[in-house]
């Protein structure tokens, strides 16, 4: 008894077997030796190459649905299906360590790997992985510092009790907080006179001193 016939899956690169393939046939002693007998193929040939349930068609097991879906689309699909059933079979539910052994050989980490040379290998892989991100992130545009610098003025003052909507501008939101301590007033005065200066009278962008301005306006509270 045995398998004959069967179906391959280009998809996972391996033929499918199914109970239906299955097939016995007898062996008779002849001039000395056993010979097998079979008359399958004289009497259905197509059953060796394509399996029974090609060739005999109260075999199939198809639903009203996939029947009348194209034959060609439901073969693709069912084989997408027992492709990813093998994979689980092979990686996950018989995963052995002689498997692993083999993953470890593939990878260049040697006959014997201890969990410190794994942990090793996740850390350079996360390492690789990271390295687009850490990229782009060096990459990135600079915020410019006046923008940043005002809007942390503007959290701040907000923080104090003062409406500082965005739309606001530096002389409206200087008369919002006239309520402040006389000393704090003063230096966010003098922090908006000078953003602008910096803002709308210069010609030229001077940025060391945007970025002096941009501490200031970071330390103020």
């Amino acid at each position: 008894v045995g398998y004959q016939g069967g179906e391959y899956n280009p998809v996972g690169r391996f033929w499918q077997l199914r109970s239906s393939d299955a097939h016995a046939w007898v062996e008779v002693w002849l001039d000395g030796a056993w010979q097998r007998v079979d008359p399958t193929a004289a009497v259905s040939p197509g059953r060796l190459a394509l399996g029974a349930e090609q060739t005999l068609p109260a075999l199939r097991t198809e639903s009203g649905m996939a029947a009348a879906l194209p034959p060609q689309w439901l073969r693709r699909a069912r084989q997408q299906w027992f492709a990813a059933n093998f994979v689980w079979q092979q990686w996950v539910v018989g995963y052995d360590a002689e498997r692993q052994q083999g993953l470890f050989r593939w990878l260049g980490l040697g006959e014997r790997v201890d969990a410190a040379s794994v942990l090793r290998a996740l850390a350079a892989g996360m390492a690789l992985a990271m390295m687009p991100l850490l990229l782009w992130w060096r990459r990135r545009p600079a915020e410019e510092p006046l923008p940043a610098g005002w809007e942390a003025l503007r959290r701040r003052l907000e923080k104090r009790g003062v409406e500082a909507p965005r739309a606001q501008g530096p002389l409206e939101r200087l008369k919002a907080a006239r309520g402040l301590p006389r000393d704090d007033f003063n230096r966010l005065k003098a922090l908006v006179d000078e953003y602008i200066e910096l803002r709308y009278r210069l010609t030229a962008a001077d940025g060391a001193r945007e970025k002096r301005w941009l501490r200031r306006a970071l330390r103020w509270k």
